[in-house]
């Protein structure tokens, strides 16, 4: 695992090089799309995680697709993650 220092430094470097970038990164929402998804955990660790920008400004998670071969698993994954958007998860086989 990359030390915090390493990762801090990196990022104060890339910011001073493309200002841009901090400014985009500020406002960003990052989809997940899962394959092989289970009944959703890691999509629940994802979705409550909380993350901030040096600005204050939250990076967001949202469930973008998913995808099991076992239809139970994606009724479940439903129900716990994506209970507006039931199509997104689809159950076949890769």
């Amino acid at each position: 695992m990359t030390p915090l220092w390493v990762r801090r430094t990196a990022l104060g470097i890339l910011s001073s090089a493309f200002p841009v970038l901090e400014s985009t990164l500020s406002d960003m929402d990052f989809k997940l799309g899962e394959l092989f998804c289970g009944p959703g955990g890691l999509a629940h660790g994802a979705l409550s995680a909380r993350v901030t920008a040096t600005d204050g400004e939250p990076f967001t998670i949202s469930h973008a697709w998913a995808n099991d071969h076992d239809k139970d698993t994606c009724e479940t994954y439903c129900r716990c993650i994506c209970p507006n958007s039931a199509r997104s998860a689809v159950n076949e086989s890769v």
